[in-house]
């Protein structure tokens, strides 16, 4: 048994690494802190296949702390804090618990909106991130913006799920 642990948290450290470093790559790059941040919750994901939620519960505190602590651009840390570090954990957990498939996704949306939410207001009260707020002469309303990061949110649970699959075949093998 203490085999199985030490190799679940040496493996749970080694996810924590992989997810730092994508992150750092995203932060590094004009416009790869998005989608890097969603790769790291792919490892997130992994982790939680592999391991099971509580040490991907770990893996994603350990990873967002040495983000925060070593990202020269904090928005990447920030970002993965805020969603694709977590989702993965609470998407297991619900989707075990909740078996009403409007049921779960209502839940899913609505704890999305609010990290939506919070966000603006964050950015807005506290004056954070003026590089998201300086859209170069785009604007958009924003429930447009709402809609459009909801649909977002949909393809990032699904994609969640295809990858999950796809690794679940690989780890077979």
């Amino acid at each position: 048994m203490k085999t199985t642990n030490t190799r679940k948290t040496a493996l749970t450290a080694v996810f924590a690494a992989v997810s730092v470093v994508l992150l750092f790559l995203g932060s590094v790059t004009v416009i790869g802190d998005m989608a890097l941040c969603a790769v790291a919750g792919y490892v997130t994901a992994a982790g939680v296949l592999t391991n099971g939620k509580r040490y991907a519960l770990a893996q994603f505190c350990v990873a967002g702390l040495l983000a925060l602590l070593l990202l020269p651009s904090k928005f990447a840390a920030v970002l993965y804090i805020a969603f694709p570090g977590w989702y993965p954990v609470l998407k297991s957990f619900l989707e075990r618990k909740i078996r009403s498939l409007p049921a779960l996704w209502l839940i899913k949306l609505a704890l999305f909106n609010l990290v939506i939410q919070v966000y603006i207001y964050s950015v807005s009260a506290f004056a954070l991130a003026p590089e998201v707020r300086d859209s170069g002469g785009f604007t958009a309303p924003l429930w447009l913006v709402v809609i459009a990061a909801n649909f977002v949110c949909v393809l990032y649970d699904y994609s969640i799920y295809s990858a999950s699959v796809l690794y679940m075949r690989m780890r077979k093998r």
